[in-house]
């Protein structure tokens, strides 16, 4: 036997089968796999629902057959709310995984004779004539309704809220 080292032989054949890799190379598959990556979030954010809301606790009640959530808020952001904005209501005692959420309109500001001492707005929202949520479910009136609220100040697709800050942006200082 020859006194040849089996590494030796097995590099040897390793490089006749495998070309040489340039850094250059590897630079730009990586570079190129990164577009990729980039472009396809960029297309699927043209896609992508986006809202701006403002979010609160609510108490749902009953009047005159017609029913209502008070949400209150705190005073950030409360300027822009205006009547007939959509609102999400989301109830602590079902689950919205399982049973979706309330929808509603803003009727109106109500006087919060505490305002100085909570900082809170309080918002009417109206319901309807009953508690329907957006998959078909109808609540209890039984049970006393409080939960999570959100006033959808903006709707927009995903890609206009990340290109308008830039679109904002004053170039000329």
């Amino acid at each position: 036997m020859n006194n040849l080292n089996k590494n030796t032989i097995y590099e040897d054949s390793l490089e006749e089968f495998l070309p040489k890799q340039s850094n250059k190379s590897i630079i730009k598959c990586t570079l190129l796999t990164i577009c990729i990556f980039f472009l396809g979030l960029l297309s699927l954010s043209f896609f992508l629902p986006w809202s701006t809301t403002l979010k609160g606790h609510f108490n749902i009640i009953r009047d005159n057959d017609i029913y209502y959530a008070f949400i209150s808020l705190p005073a950030v952001g409360t300027g822009e709310i205006e009547k007939d904005m959509l609102t999400n209501l989301y109830t602590y005692n079902y689950p919205d995984f399982k049973y979706g959420h309330l929808q509603g309109k803003v009727v109106s500001f109500i006087d919060n004779n505490e305002l100085e001492k909570s900082n809170l707005y309080i918002v009417k929202i109206r319901i309807g004539k009953e508690l329907k949520t957006n998959y078909g479910y109808n609540l209890s009136e039984q049970i006393q309704l409080r939960g999570e609220g959100e006033i959808i100040i903006k709707e927009q697709r995903l890609i206009e809220a990340i290109i308008e800050p830039i679109a904002n942006l004053n170039f000329n200082k």
